[in-house]
């Protein structure tokens, strides 16, 4: 098909920057679940982990 093998640097560049973005949130998302302790804090790391999802998405969303 036409255009099958066609490279796009500017959707490349897009998609390593968001997939960077993800890489970061879930490495800090990880972080803050192993240093917090058992049965402790949990709700307020759920609220947290709620807003900087939907930072993420806003993010996202804004750079299309």
């Amino acid at each position: 098909m036409l255009f099958d093998n066609w490279f796009d640097p500017i959707e490349d560049g897009v998609r390593a920057r968001v997939r960077g973005f993800i890489e970061t949130m879930l490495e800090e998302e990880l972080d803050e679940a192993l240093s917090r302790p058992a049965m402790g804090g949990a709700r307020r790391a759920t609220m947290m982990g709620r807003r900087r999802w939907l930072a993420a998405g806003m993010a996202i969303a804004s750079a299309r």
